[in-house]
């Protein structure tokens, strides 16, 4: 005798309802995985204030990118690595901005007064007067005085223990281009016995600033000098 088969029962569309979907899906905005990326690169923020840049974007991308996901009550999915960029970005937006002040208020020496080569002195030039060439009388203002400015070494046969070295405006000068204009590099003599090793980065320099008879430069003998008792590889970028 054989027994009747028995037919599965259909499952209540209510079941399907409550049963949890293991595999439900959340789309996640955009701005996640890009603000994540940007908080695990956000330590170029302590490389100087343009590098500030890279936590700034990622900090204010990472707040959209939160407060959309908070706003769409469980819609969007991603908000860990969203809030794991923002923190970072947030961490170094804070310190490097902190770093980075402490360090512009603090690299002057005691004494000196801060002074832009390129716009202080490179581009003022030369005046005419009675015929002859002389300094910008803003320039000639400076002589004698305590100052401190950022520029670069120009390439020299010595690369280490030089107790002097020419001084320019900018790297162009000193790596790709000729022969620097007289207003656009110093003559920097070390005191006391001080040498210093070349370097290819932006440098500071600190001392007494000279001016001397513009008839007296030439090719790589300038005009402005600087006796110089501090030297040190620039803690900021400008």
């Amino acid at each position: 005798m054989t027994s009747a088969v028995e037919r599965p029962q259909p499952v209540p569309a209510e079941s399907y309802r409550e049963s949890p979907n293991e595999f439900d899906y959340r789309p996640v905005p955009v701005l996640a995985p890009v603000s994540l990326c940007l908080g695990l690169v956000a330590a170029v923020g302590m490389l100087g204030l343009l590098g500030l840049a890279v936590p700034l974007i990622g900090t204010i991308l990472g707040a959209v990118c939160l407060v959309k996901i908070v706003r769409s009550d469980g819609e969007y999915g991603g908000f860990v690595p969203t809030v794991i960029g923002f923190g970072l970005s947030a961490f170094f937006l804070l310190f490097g901005g902190a770093y980075n002040a402490y360090a512009i208020a603090t690299e002057v020496p005691e004494g000196y007064e801060r002074i832009n080569f390129n716009r202080d002195i490179a581009k003022k030039g030369f005046v005419f007067a009675d015929g002859q060439s002389a300094p910008h009388p803003e320039v000639a203002a400076l002589d004698g005085r305590k100052i401190f400015l950022k520029g670069y070494m120009y390439p020299q046969f010595q690369d280490h223990e030089l107790k002097g070295f020419i001084f320019v405006k900018d790297n162009q000068q000193c790596c790709f281009g000729g022969n620097p204009a007289l207003t656009d590099m110093i003559s920097v003599e070390m005191q006391d016995g001080k040498t210093v090793d070349y370097s290819r980065g932006l440098v500071a320099v600190a001392g007494v600033f000279r001016v001397r008879d513009p008839r007296t430069g030439g090719e790589l003998n300038p005009v402005y000098e600087l006796e110089a008792d501090h030297f040190e590889r620039s803690r900021t970028p400008f």
